[in-house]
């Protein structure tokens, strides 16, 4: 099952910029048991995410 590392419930309840959320870096892939057991958790912060984002970005702009 694909997942939200940063979950879309935290996401609305703190108003983050929906660019991240729905960025691909944003997903993993998890057994639905272990998707269960994390329920609306999220498996890393926001700030970890953007940062990741914004450094992927980066890069793929840099080797064009």
């Amino acid at each position: 099952m694909r997942d939200h590392k940063v979950s879309v419930a935290e996401a609305i309840k703190n108003s983050y910029d929906p660019y991240y959320i729905k960025h691909p870096l944003n997903c993993e892939l998890l057994l639905n048991s272990d998707n269960a057991k994390k329920h609306k958790a999220s498996s890393i912060t926001y700030q970890e995410l953007v940062k990741q984002v914004d450094e992927y970005e980066q890069k793929r702009l840099t080797t064009k």
